[in-house]
């Protein structure tokens, strides 16, 4: 019940002819929308499908070009059996009779036709609701819901689809978004660069840090920097930058490998860290070089 109030005070009440389901909706496309992060909305996503049409299970496969999985996001199932499967489903079978507009809705997904089975260790799956996730008329993604009781309805189709068009738009918000700090991150970046080269650093120095920021930027996990030799073809020079790795030695008592700074101002006697830039909480905790000149 909400009351109107004209320019003279109130003038009566309306009674709302929005349901608790639509309601619900509403809400989860405006928490999807204000989000920005990238894996927080395909979680929010995921898990707002599920608590909405009441599936057991629901996933979202983002996919590549070739119709594989590159990112693969679910609830439901234990992170003991995803690690058993191994891998990510391939859009093929009864998955890659979604269709790229509207759904696929099934009682029974092991009576489709295209069923080819489930992998070893896979949960039983019964009712089927599949919809694909359209980023600028491109086929994102594909969501995935099973196992509702008695089934899904109608009304799962409406939620589904309007989350599936939330989602889209902020998906691509959020890589835009991403995109923008990206070119931020690579200006700033290379003014750093810049102001450093021009304060007279040492040219090696530079270097590792040239590597090191490109890594960083491009969240990758190695960058290396080749810089052509004279003279001699075969004479190179190099400066390569690696990202850290968890490290998965016992705890040892010392500080960091030999020859590298110390928290404790001394040097370790054990090469267990040497793998590492920055050794876990279970190790010594302390910094390793962070680059390999050649």
């Amino acid at each position: 019940m909400s009351t109107y109030e004209g320019p003279d005070g109130p003038t009566g009440e309306v009674r709302s002819s929005v349901t608790r389901p639509t309601q619900d909706l509403l809400h989860a496309v405006l928490a999807l929308s204000s989000n920005l992060d990238l894996a927080t909305v395909l979680r929010r996503f995921v898990q707002t499908s599920a608590d909405l049409t009441g599936a057991r299970f629901a996933a979202l496969n983002v996919l590549d070009a070739r119709g594989n999985s590159s990112t693969f996001v679910q609830v439901g199932m234990a992170p003991t059996v995803m690690e058993m499967l191994g891998r990510a489903p391939r859009a093929t079978g009864v998955l890659g009779q979604i269709p790229a507009h509207g759904v696929l809705l099934l009682d029974d997904l092991t009576q489709h036709p295209a069923f080819g089975g489930l992998p070893k260790g896979h949960p039983p799956l019964g009712s089927f609701l599949g919809a694909s996730v359209r980023v600028r008329e491109q086929v994102y993604g594909q969501l995935y819901l099973a196992s509702k009781e008695p089934g899904f309805n109608s009304q799962d189709v409406e939620v589904v689809t309007g989350l599936a068009a939330a989602a889209a738009v902020a998906i691509e918000n959020a890589q835009l978004y991403a995109a923008g700090q990206r070119r931020e991150h690579w200006l700033r970046a290379g003014q750093e660069i810049t102001t450093m080269l021009l304060s007279g650093a040492d040219e090696e120095d530079a270097l590792e840090r040239i590597a090191a920021t490109a890594r960083e930027v491009a969240e990758a996990a190695t960058a290396v920097l080749i810089l052509p030799g004279f003279g001699d073809a075969g004479s190179r020079r190099s400066s390569t930058a690696t990202a850290p790795r968890t490290c998965s030695a016992p705890p040892c008592r010392s500080t960091v490998a030999p020859g590298a700074s110390s928290r404790r101002g001394t040097a370790c006697s054990s090469t267990r860290c040497t793998v590492t830039r920055r050794c876990s909480s279970t190790c010594c905790g302390a910094s390793a070089p962070r680059s390999t000149r050649r």
